[in-house]
């Protein structure tokens, strides 16, 4: 008999070695769903996160995936953002449930997560609105080497999530800015007719060789303080930006101001075990 007559799944079908949280496209998508082995443990520790998350015990709401090399740290990440992902939430909890439910027909097995209480969950998770910002830490990082790394690290991603630069925290507000007032789109479409740019796709490469250009711009639509927005711009450049926690936490209560009580942000970090070599 051939070995592929053996197996359920076609075995040329590609496999990766390692799950990679910036992969997401949709045939990687379905196969790290649908091919996700559940343990005993990880019944209960995805059901605890996700509870945790939707069910408002404690807003202070932190998880540290431990495990050696290889053990599924990334994949289990990512089914975390599989779970509160619109597009692909309905897979994921439906793949929980079906081998949820065959687990439990196996009477050797104590499992601490039963169908109803995933019922449950699945109905608090239909009702909430959850934003998930997921990455590699060490990727995105840059040549970022100072105490101020992770603050800056996460208020980017934040901004980049927005649709805000997210390599200079200056243009980024300077974006908000614009975009507070109703001008982002209008400001794009005069950098286009003047600088025959797309802003979306080039907003650093354009600050930093047009900044004249764009600060005018800018300020013929806002009317903002040139002289202060150049120079934080201009540090960011240089690579001085100053920025604190304060500034990530006050970022992040206005991103959350006019949120409903029913939305979550949540971050999903990958190998953050990089922090340690910022100490």
């Amino acid at each position: 008999m051939k070995l592929e007559k053996i197996y359920s799944r076609p075995i040329d079908r590609r496999i990766n070695p390692v799950a990679v949280v910036s992969e997401l496209n949709d045939a990687l998508v379905d196969q790290e769903i649908s091919e996700y082995v559940f343990t005993t443990q990880i019944y209960d520790f995805l059901y605890t996160v996700i509870n945790n998350v939707v069910a408002e015990k404690d807003k202070r709401t932190g998880v540290w995936i431990n495990g050696y090399y290889g053990s599924g740290k990334s994949h289990f990440l990512k089914y975390i953002f599989y779970a509160f992902s619109e597009n692909h939430k309905k897979s994921a909890i439906d793949h929980f449930k079906e081998t949820l439910r065959a687990e439990n027909s196996d009477v050797s097995l104590s499992l601490n997560v039963t169908n109803a209480k995933l019922n449950e969950l699945s109905k608090k998770l239909d009702s909430t609105l959850i934003d998930s910002i997921m990455f590699n830490i060490d990727a995105v990082s840059g040549d970022i080497s100072n105490k101020e790394a992770i603050t800056k690290i996460f208020l980017s991603q934040l901004n980049l999530s927005q649709g805000y630069n997210g390599s200079y925290i200056a243009l980024a507000k300077l974006e908000k800015q614009l975009d507070k007032a109703g001008k982002f789109d209008e400001f794009k479409q005069a950098i286009k007719e003047k600088l025959k740019e797309d802003w979306n796709s080039k907003s650093a490469d354009l600050a930093e060789a047009f900044l004249n250009d764009v600060l005018q711009i800018a300020k013929g639509l806002i009317g903002i303080d040139e002289s202060s927005f150049r120079a934080s711009i201009e540090r960011a450049i240089g690579g001085n930006e100053e920025l604190s926690v304060v500034d990530l936490v006050g970022d992040l209560l206005e991103f959350l101001a006019d949120k409903p009580d029913n939305f979550r942000l949540v971050f999903l970090i990958d190998e953050v075990s990089w922090i340690r070599r910022l100490n």
